[in-house]
């Protein structure tokens, strides 16, 4: 059983970070393992590929833990987004933001930040296997013993980055909450968030890769449960973007909900219907009511659902 300082489990963000920062602070001998063939799969997809990293207004507030904002603060302030975009630098790579503080590559790839990540990692001496995933963890003397198909591994100090359980087809199947739980640790109950959602199809039929910057409202019940305004993609199976992430976590255990997008948040609906009522004067053909109002694939849609009625299409 061949012993290392440091065993990372998960080849993605988190544990290709932690390898290259141990790396810099000269941890020895570290065996990274990844059940996937390459690294980084998930890190490549990020941002609908585009690698939205980090945000220029990151801060406690921000994000929704038990922990509570205090503790949040406490660990944002040893690294914040200064720092990554510094040290994203010291790799080649330069970070850039939107004009919603988002943080990219300025490739607008997310596989740059992989290719960052990797180059730097071969240069750093640790030793990564792809394709070997973790099957159990344990214990071992005053270290940890760890067991994949290919062998058992031990090391003084074990690192589990797996990820979390959305997105299975990435490797994030939940497989590192059960190591977690196997030394102890309480997992809280796990519900979706930051997702994507699954719609009637029939509505959407033919906008699949589009995005689109609206309104996002849920209802039940004819009472408002959340709304946000941001990017909506649609897919084959519904809606994706930032603002679907924002809504999806609300989403969760609740029967009955209604998705409402509102695709022209600033404009009146009564200067909408007062458009669309002079283009039908004009002799517009009814899928082309909404032409240079939106796109036109999202404008026939819409016709489509809401039939001649004005009023149908304006809501």
């Amino acid at each position: 059983m061949r012993q290392y300082d440091v065993i990372i489990a998960g080849g993605g963000a988190a544990g290709l970070f932690c390898a290259l920062r141990l790396a810099d602070l000269g941890a020895g001998n570290v065996l990274l393992l990844e059940r996937n063939e390459r690294l980084g799969k998930k890190l490549s997809a990020t941002g609908n590929g585009q690698g939205n990293v980090t945000n220029v207004h990151m801060s406690a507030e921000h994000y929704f833990s038990r922990a509570g904002a205090p503790q949040l603060a406490a660990v944002l302030g040893k690294f914040d987004e200064k720092d990554l975009s510094e040290y994203f630098r010291s790799l080649g790579g330069c970070l850039v933001a939107d004009e919603r503080g988002r943080m990219y590559p300025a490739s607008r790839q997310a596989s740059s930040v992989t290719d960052l990540f990797r180059f730097a990692l071969e240069s750093g001496g640790t030793e990564v296997r792809l394709g070997e995933g973790v099957l159990e963890t344990r214990r071992s003397g005053a270290g940890f013993a760890v067991r994949t198909a290919q062998g058992t591994y031990a090391a003084r100090a074990l690192v589990l980055a797996c990820g979390g359980k959305a997105s299975p087809h990435f490797g994030s199947d939940g497989n590192g909450y059960m190591l977690a739980k196997g030394f102890g640790h309480s997992v809280t109950e796990l519900s979706p968030a930051l997702v994507q959602l699954k719609t009637e199809r029939e509505c959407i039929k033919g906008l699949k890769g589009m995005r689109i910057c609206c309104g996002a409202q849920l209802i039940r019940g004819g009472k408002e449960l959340y709304a946000c305004r941001g990017d909506v993609i649609f897919t084959d199976y519904g809606v994706s973007g930032n603002a679907i992430f924002k809504i999806s976590s609300c989403v969760s255990g609740v029967e009955g909900c209604t998705l409402s997008l509102s695709f022209l948040p600033d404009i009146a609906e009564e200067d909408i219907a007062r458009d669309i009522q002079k283009k039908l004067a004009l002799g517009y053909p009814s899928g082309e009511l909404l032409s240079g109002t939106l796109h036109n694939q999202v404008g026939r849609a819409i016709i489509k659902r809401g039939g001649s009625d004005v009023k149908n299409i304006v809501r």
